[in-house]
């Protein structure tokens, strides 16, 4: 409640404050200088509707019935996002595989993009050979 009322009474404040904490990336402040301007370029309510609408649903019992393949991009410096939650998601949703990218924060398309480009590829040529890797990120992590 306290992210909604930030956005709600200093939208601005409150995109100047979020932005480079979720980027992660304090060596390139451009990153986090961009995703600001992104952030300001929103309608704050429009902004405050969607942080709601995501923050406040919880689809963890749906993910068993997702039968799309898909990949789940993750990065040990996510301060919105842990590798316990890409760890369950891969345990909870058939079909699913992980990639643990060198990226840091929560954008790692902005900080990261060759990298992100290179995993959705690499998954993507992969997914047609290959069966799924069942392994979590703690397996790969610690084998």
């Amino acid at each position: 409640d306290g992210l909604f009322k930030f956005m709600a009474d200093d939208y601005i404040g409150w995109a100047k404050y979020l932005a480079p904490n979720v980027m992660g990336n304090l060596e390139q402040p451009e990153h986090a200088e961009f995703l600001q301007e992104c952030f300001e370029s929103m309608n704050p309510k429009i902004a405050l509707e969607f942080a709601m609408a995501t923050f406040d649903c919880d689809y963890r019992d749906k993910l068993q019935e997702l039968k799309t393949p898909s990949i789940t991009l993750m990065n040990d410096n996510d301060i919105i996002v842990p590798l316990e939650v890409g760890d369950f998601i891969k345990r909870h949703t058939p079909y699913n595989a992980i990639h643990l990218l060198n990226a840091t924060g929560h954008y790692p398309h902005i900080s990261s993009p060759k990298e992100t480009i290179a995993a959705i590829k690499l998954y993507l040529n992969e997914r047609t050979e290959t069966n799924f890797n069942s392994k979590s990120i703690s397996e790969s992590i610690n084998p």
